[in-house]
C-alpha cells in the first residue's frame, strides 16, 4: 500500500522525469536549436581550445551589464562539464537538468508557502509547464541557471521571511512595514 508521503514522492520523481523528458524535444536529433545556443556552444567550445583567457576582462562585461555580453558562470560550467566529460552531450543536457533541478525548488518553495504538498505539486507541474520556461531550459543557454539561481533566491526569501518574528500573524503584516525587516526595525 502506497502512502501519502509516499505517493507524493512517487508523484514528485514522475514530475521530474516528465520534465527532463519535454526538455529533451528541441534536441532530438542532436542539433541546437536556435542561434543562442550556437553562440553559448561556441563560446565553451573556444574555452576548450584556447583556453578560459578568452573571456574579457572588463568588469562591466564580466558583470554582463554590456550589450551581448554575459557573465561568465554559465560558460564556465560548460567548460568544466565538457573537459570532465569530453562529449557533446553536454550541450544537450545541461540545461534540462538546471530545468528540471528549478522545477524541484519551486516544489520546495510551494511547500513553504502553502504547506501542502499538493497544491506545492500542483504548482510545481503547473510551472514545469509554462512555455517560456520550458524554452529557456530545453536550450543551451545561460537563462537555465539564471532561472535555477532566481528560483533558489526566491527559496531562501521564503525561508527568512519564515522566521521574523510575527510571521505567525502573517494576515497582520503590513506591506508597507517590509522594507523596516531589512532595516532590523521588527517593530
Amino acid at each position: 500500500m502506497i502512502t501519502r508521503i509516499n505517493r507524493g514522492r512517487l508523484y514528485l520523481t514522475l514530475m521530474a522525469i516528465l520534465t527532463f523528458i519535454v526538455r529533451l524535444i528541441p534536441s532530438r536529433n542532436f542539433t541546437l536549436a536556435g542561434n543562442d545556443a550556437y553562440i553559448h556552444h561556441d563560446i565553451v567550445m573556444r574555452m576548450v581550445h584556447e583556453g578560459p583567457g578568452i573571456m574579457g576582462h572588463d568588469i562591466t562585461s564580466l558583470m554582463g551589464l554590456k550589450a551581448y555580453s554575459y557573465p561568465p558562470l554559465f560558460h564556465l560550467m560548460g567548460y568544466g562539464l565538457y573537459l570532465l566529460f569530453h562529449s557533446e552531450l553536454v550541450f544537450f543536457l545541461t540545461c534540462p537538468i538546471l530545468g528540471t533541478v528549478t522545477v524541484l525548488v519551486i516544489y520546495k518553495v510551494a511547500l513553504e508557502i502553502f504547506e501542502r504538498e499538493d497544491v506545492a505539486l500542483l504548482s510545481a507541474f503547473l510551472f514545469s509547464m509554462v512555455p517560456s520556461f520550458v524554452t529557456r531550459t530545453s536550450v543551451f543557454i545561460p537563462e537555465s541557471m539564471g532561472l535555477l539561481l532566481t528560483s533558489g533566491i526566491l527559496y531562501m526569501l521564503v525561508k527568512y521571511i519564515k522566521t521574523v518574528p510575527g510571521y505567525p500573524d502573517i494576515d497582520k503584516f503590513e506591506l508597507r512595514g517590509f522594507i523596516n525587516l531589512f532595516r532590523g526595525d521588527l517593530s
